[in-house]
């Protein structure tokens, strides 16, 4: 009996929050029995692929990755020839809005009738004018639009009834689909793969872009003030961003540590450790979506998180967890209170609310989710 198969379509295989969604729903397919292929509209950039990260996970080899040249009418053409040879395969799942419009034009023009299930993964409106046009135009090209969190959701439904062209364009349902991590990635051990560091003592931890949007900045400053109470730093990082510790940190620091294309479940979190995500959309966002696959990443691995305000619409389980505390990082006093308290959670604490946590961080229910469209 031949296997079934599930293909993704993203931007690019960049080390990303998307990126990391897409491996850890491909893993769970093929846990499941299913074939999986990755179509990245990019070709691979050095020094910043999500692939290396799992580099040590043994399911990153079981999944086909094609990655398109940069051109909109060789991509067309590739995705029509994959039509073509691929003759049972018609569903497709989107992380990318230009993806789902070039996949859809190419079954018009092999005369192949496809399913296409597209996912929105940001703030419609963060985008400009013209560029929020042409996503919801894309998403017309869909059968099926999701949004990883509830505020996507709102966000992109707002904007799109205040404008009549974009509420003429989007006649699609929408639904709202909570995204998770692959648990068993974040629990294989390899005892010789795990990184040492030279203080195995608590750290301060930053797992995101080094953009200011998403808090580096903010981390830094953490850091570098008597917040950060002298703790170690570690720091996730690409090979195209590579960090001038002296410039950036104060001496007094104990130590600081960059990762490159590193994930957490390579090394082994010093106890006492603690995430900072700063993110900072602005004002052009009322509910802000503070809670990434970073954070999942951290309650799996019992280390709490300091996020930005969030009202946890899309993660009502996370709201009292000892795991998650948001704060207003303008506010000094209550960002050294929350900090003092996640420093303070005991370990056996923190395991038991990281196992307490799981069935709901967890990607199965994604998955399972999108399995009954797949079929």
């Amino acid at each position: 009996m031949e296997s079934k198969e599930v293909v993704f379509i993203v931007d690019n295989l960049r080390i990303g929050g998307i990126q990391r969604l897409v491996l850890d729903e491909s893993y769970q397919f093929i846990e499941w029995g299913f074939k999986v292929s990755i179509i990245s509209l990019s070709p691979p950039l050095q020094g910043d692929q999500i692939i290396n990260v799992d580099r040590n996970f043994p399911l990153i080899d079981k999944i086909r990755i094609v990655y398109f040249r940069s051109n909109k009418f060789y991509q067309v053409f590739y995705f029509a020839k994959f039509l073509k040879i691929n003759k049972s395969q018609n569903i497709f799942i989107s992380h990318s809005t230009t993806g789902a419009f070039l996949i859809k034009i190419s079954s018009w023009i092999v005369f192949k009738k496809i399913k296409i299930i597209l996912f929105i993964h940001q703030f419609l409106s963060l985008s400009k004018s013209i560029q929020a046009l042409k996503r919801v135009f894309y998403s017309f090209f869909c059968d099926n639009l999701f949004f990883s969190s509830k505020q996507f959701l709102v966000n992109w439904e707002q904007i799109v009834n205040r404008n009549i062209i974009l509420r003429l364009l989007s006649c699609k349902k929408t639904k709202f689909v909570r995204m998770g991590v692959y648990l068993p990635r974040l629990k294989y051990s390899d005892p010789k793969n795990y990184l040492r560091f030279k203080e195995y003592s608590p750290s301060l931890i930053y797992l995101s872009r080094l953009t200011e949007w998403k808090g580096f900045n903010k981390y830094l400053e953490v850091c570098n003030s008597s917040l950060g109470l002298k703790m170690n730093c570690i720091i996730f990082a690409t090979q195209i961003n590579l960090i001038d510790t002296a410039k950036l940190f104060n001496s007094d620091l104990r130590s600081v540590q960059v990762l490159y294309e590193t994930g957490v479940a390579e090394f082994r979190v010093p106890y006492g450790s603690v995430h900072i995500y700063p993110t900072d959309y602005g004002q052009l966002i009322d509910n802000p979506q503070s809670i990434g696959m970073n954070v999942l990443e951290m309650i799996a691995q019992g280390v709490p998180s300091i996020i930005s305000t969030e009202n946890f619409e899309s993660w009502p389980e996370l709201q009292q967890s000892i795991l998650v505390r948001a704060v207003d990082w303008q506010d000094s006093t209550k960002l050294f209170e929350e900090l003092a308290k996640c420093l303070i959670i005991s370990a056996k604490s923190a395991q038991l609310e990281s196992k307490k946590l799981s069935s709901a961080i967890e990607i199965s229910n994604h998955c399972i989710t999108l399995n009954h469209f797949l079929k």
